[in-house]
């Protein structure tokens, strides 16, 4: 029976952690768990505005919702983990043409997928002046590329980076030949 012993044990494990963050990284990149299909999506109609959180992230904020004074944030990771933190809907310059304008917008609650929870609404569609701006096909369209992306890239890479990390730990800590010993 062939066996397969790691030449230095450090090498071994820090190959297969980095392996292992690739792979969960890959997992926790999924989006749309759980995306409803169109006629689950919830409505709201209320005056756009931008939220700008760090760089390049910006979320939606809806004001005077039906005329109230109620204000709901929506964000667009469509995924459970990190409650859409580091998501963004879009570029500040693409967006800006609905601020101040009366809008509907068409968006669910993230279901629970392995005890992660994110509960802030995700934006999905985009109406204005009784035009779509943003559509339903168009959001799932790049939900499904992102998802391809991970699953048939991301992740087939993330799994063969274990030999390749663990053949670069062994090629870098072997000891090196000096010159000296070449020429006596």
């Amino acid at each position: 029976m062939i066996s397969f012993k790691p030449l230095r044990k450090f090498d071994f494990f820090l190959s297969l952690i980095i392996a292992l963050g690739l792979v969960y990284m890959s997992i926790t990149d999924h989006v749309g768990i759980g995306f409803p299909k169109e006629n689950e999506l919830k409505y709201t109609t209320g005056v756009f505005s931008i939220v700008e959180q760090p760089e390049y992230v910006n979320h939606v904020i809806l004001n005077k919702i039906n005329g109230k004074s109620d204000s709901q944030l929506f964000t667009c990771s469509y995924s459970v983990f990190g409650n859409g933190d580091l998501s963004s809907c879009g570029d500040k310059k693409y967006l800006v043409q609905y601020v101040g304008n009366v809008v509907t917008v068409g968006w669910y609650k993230q279901k629970e997928f392995l005890g992660f929870k994110n509960d802030v609404p995700q934006l999905v569609t985009i109406e204005m002046n009784n035009e779509i701006m943003s559509s339903y096909d168009k959001k799932k369209k790049y939900i499904k590329s992102m998802n391809d992306f991970n699953l048939y890239i991301f992740l087939p890479i993330s799994i063969l980076s274990f030999p390749l990390y663990y053949w670069l730990f062994g090629w870098l800590s072997r000891p090196k030949k000096s010159k000296d010993n070449d020429t006596q």
